[in-house]
């Protein structure tokens, strides 16, 4: 939701192949548990 509003919707396949706002918020908080992640 942004400002009210329902800006996505869908399952979390779904919302992450969006590329929107979910997956954003989603690889910020999750991407430093993936194996392959280096934060250099």
């Amino acid at each position: 939701m942004r400002q009210g509003q329902v800006i996505e919707q869908g399952d979390h396949d779904a919302l992450l192949a969006a590329g929107g706002h979910y997956a954003e918020l989603y690889s910020a908080y999750f991407r430093h548990q993936d194996a392959g992640y280096r934060p250099w």
